[in-house]
């Protein structure tokens, strides 16, 4: 739906007004015209009302949601960085496990092999 725009006229008292409220009638009355001449059926104003609209409202969703998702995004980064430190040390744990039976199973094999060396040689 376009809004038909009427051709427009500059003020015939123009010229009587002091000269600041006359340069705000003149530049008011040329950005007029400019608008009439782009679009004289009025298309263009309908067009930048809509993109204005849509323009405001995905800047309104933008300012409510984008700081709900980063507040989320926070405290996911968060867990995830406990997360990670958790499995950090479960893995030293089982590192330390692992050593210290590797640890054990050398010496038991160290003391085994020693004594029975020592024993073999009692046979002869």
């Amino acid at each position: 739906m376009t809004d038909i725009i009427p051709v427009p006229d500059l003020d015939p008292d123009t010229d009587k007004l002091p000269p600041i409220p006359r340069v705000a009638k003149i530049l008011k009355y040329r950005l007029l015209q400019l608008e009439y001449w782009v679009s004289p059926n009025g298309a263009l104003r309908t067009w930048l009302k809509f993109c204005i609209r849509l323009c405001l409202v995905i800047a309104i969703g933008a300012f409510l949601i984008v700081p709900v998702l980063a507040l989320a995004l926070h405290g996911i980064a968060a867990m995830v960085t406990v997360l990670v430190g958790i499995a950090w040390h479960i893995l030293e744990l089982v590192l330390l496990v692992i050593g210290i039976l590797i640890a054990v199973y050398v010496l038991r094999a160290f003391f085994t092999h020693r004594s029975n060396r020592s024993h073999n040689r009692r046979s002869y």
